[in-house]
């Protein structure tokens, strides 16, 4: 029994050895975040990043002023969801599904634990969000034009060949050539890096161009977070701050938001994470619909907005300015969308809004478009023209 009792603590004692050596190294190589992303990701039994994680993070509040709810269609949730879009719904474990049409609530789901105060993680949809918010600096002057060069902003590449052919456009539209690949599952990584580290400037401010801008297309976070240094240098305050003053506060949001930043009173991660909830995210999509017109009044320049959901050629005309286009398929849309699946889907031909919330995606690629636009955005558009009966 001793002899037992021995070899058990000699094996804890390797153990805790073991685990002490790999913080220390992950400590010297400056991969420590490793930690973070295993406390907040693997130890609670996941694969990747949470909607539910703004617990995780030091954030911003995103404040609005004088609510104004959304007015509720005569068919408010009259016509229930079909079949297929249920179980679909369910399958994917969606938190919110709400669909606006002519500027009315028609229909609006929450899935346990979720309601319709919940506040989840946009993921990649705070990308388009940015965008607009370059649109608001530039027509308040804080920026001359989408042409303007980056290093005018982040002089800290000066130094690099290709960082001086960069300009706004090239952040906005994704082709700056920077050395950069979005990666949310793979633990040591500059993605999951920039997500769970301490310091955005040493992840991102330290990588280089390796392509001349304006000559590919390429989705990358990277890219979005140099943008959210363009706009935060040029206004000169938290983008958080800019966000309520400029929308969050005009569109009368609801809710409060947060922003989820690298450290306390840091940067924001501007290529992700705003959590708020599904009535205020489809506030985003109605003005994207009315060209950035909200009660009367020019929200964003309304040239921005018809740019930003433009599709580019070099992008093969699935992409516009941080917005996701199909202009081909029967029903044309253009989306904001993030990780897991986060949509809000904008369908001018059915003046229709549609915003989906959850914690996994259908990977499978769609039949009706190339591998950029998921299967399950068709689905979520077909599927709701019949729940709400759409003659249009």
């Amino acid at each position: 029994m001793k002899k037992t009792i021995h070899f058990l603590k000699k094996i804890a004692y390797t153990i805790l050895a073991i685990v002490v050596l790999v913080v220390i190294i992950l400590f010297v190589t400056d991969n420590q975040y490793i930690l973070k992303g295993i406390s907040d990701v693997y130890l609670r039994g996941r694969t990747t990043a949470s909607i539910e994680d703004s617990k995780d993070f030091y954030c911003d509040t995103i404040e609005t002023a004088y609510p104004q709810p959304w007015k509720k269609a005569k068919n408010y949730n009259a016509n229930p969801l079909t079949p297929t879009l249920q179980s679909y719904l369910q399958e994917f474990k969606t938190a919110s599904f709400l669909v606006i049409q002519n500027g009315e609530l028609v229909q609006e789901h929450y899935f346990e634990p979720y309601s319709s105060q919940s506040k989840t993680n946009s993921f990649s949809m705070a990308k388009s969000i940015t965008t607009l918010l370059i649109g608001k600096a530039i027509e308040e002057n804080y920026i001359e034009s989408i042409d303007e060069s980056m290093l005018k902003f982040i002089p800290e590449y000066s130094k690099d060949s290709l960082a001086k052919f960069c300009t706004i456009k090239d952040l906005t539209g994704m082709t700056s050539g920077f050395d950069w690949d979005d990666n949310y599952y793979f633990p040591v990584h500059h993605m999951a890096k920039a997500y769970y580290n301490d310091d955005m400037d040493e992840v991102v401010l330290t990588r280089k161009f390796i392509q001349k801008p304006g000559t590919i297309w390429e989705y990358q976070s990277g890219t979005t977070q140099l943008e959210g240094y363009v706009l935060k240098r040029a206004i000169k305050q938290p983008i958080s701050s800019y966000l309520s003053e400029k929308l969050w506060k005009p569109l009368g949001m609801e809710s409060d938001a947060l922003w989820s930043l690298d450290h306390k009173n840091g940067t924001e991660k501007a290529y992700c994470c705003i959590h708020s909830n599904a009535r205020d995210f489809a506030k985003l999509g109605q003005l994207m619909l009315q060209n950035g017109s909200w009660n009367g009044t020019q929200v964003i320049d309304s040239t921005f907005i018809k740019w930003m959901k433009t599709p580019t050629e070099i992008s093969g005309k699935h992409y516009g300015q941080t917005i996701w286009i199909d202009s081909t398929w029967k029903h044309p849309f253009y989306m904001f969308r993030g990780h897991l699946g986060q949509y809000v889907i904008c369908v001018p031909s059915h003046n229709l809004v549609i915003v989906r919330l959850g914690e996994l995606r259908d990977t499978s690629v769609s039949k009706y478009s190339d591998f950029y636009h998921p299967n399950e955005v068709y689905i979520y558009i077909e599927e709701t023209l019949k729940s709400i009966k759409n003659k249009s």
